[in-house]
């Protein structure tokens, strides 16, 4: 979402707040529903891996998680479970290698021109190339467990490190909500609403503030 072109930063905080509620309540609760009213799913006692409740399909402890929703697709369509996952998988692991990998790339580019006072280096981004080609083949060829687990992994320290920055930024965020909020209920356009970052107290916004200026040019 910091690559994307608005006219002003609370407008792309709407758009990720929504695209929030899509894949990870609208979504992922579905599918949670799915397998709860379609029966497919076992609970497990995690020391033993004795069975405690089986719903309706007997699973073993290694087909845990996409097994559940393809036995719930199945219900419905049968053999189509397996093919269904398989293409949404397909299109969920491309785009977020391809969304991992850009972020990536920009930060160590960001990192390094900090370094070396403005300079890139095209030896890092090829190390970073190979690492990142190399955990592909890793978790291809390994269990998907570990791979799920590693996924999680990555996830929830993705997701401490994003909780710090919000905190951090929350006083900003909200001068942004505030501004863009100001300039709706006055009657300005959606598309022609304007940042100033400076005008805020808001510092170190660079790109905002050469934008600002173009507009007070313009």
């Amino acid at each position: 979402s910091s690559a994307a072109e608005v006219n002003h930063p609370a407008v792309q905080g709407f758009v990720q707040s929504f695209s929030v509620y899509v894949d990870t309540l609208f979504v992922c609760s579905a599918t949670g529903f799915m397998i709860l009213m379609t029966n497919c799913y076992t609970t497990f006692n995690e020391n033993t891996k004795q069975v405690i409740y089986n719903a309706g399909t007997s699973f073993t402890t290694d087909q845990i998680g996409p097994q559940y929703t393809i036995a719930g697709i199945n219900t419905l369509i049968h053999g189509f479970g397996g093919a269904f996952v398989t293409i949404a998988l397909f299109f969920f692991v491309f785009t977020t290698l391809m969304a991992y990998y850009y972020i990536a790339e920009v930060n160590l580019t960001y990192i390094i021109k900090k370094i070396t006072g403005g300079k890139s280096s095209k030896a890092a981004i090829y190390v970073l190339i190979v690492v990142f080609l190399i955990m592909i083949a890793f978790g291809a060829v390994k269990s998907a467990s570990l791979a799920w687990t590693m996924g999680d992994i990555g996830v929830g320290m993705m997701a401490w490190l994003n909780i710090i920055a919000i905190l951090i930024l929350s006083n900003t965020v909200m001068k942004c909500f505030n501004d863009y909020e100001r300039q709706l209920k006055s009657g300005v356009p959606t598309t022609e609403i304007t940042f100033d970052p400076v005008s805020l107290g808001i510092k170190g916004a660079t790109f905002w503030e050469e934008r600002a200026k173009e507009n007070k040019k313009a």
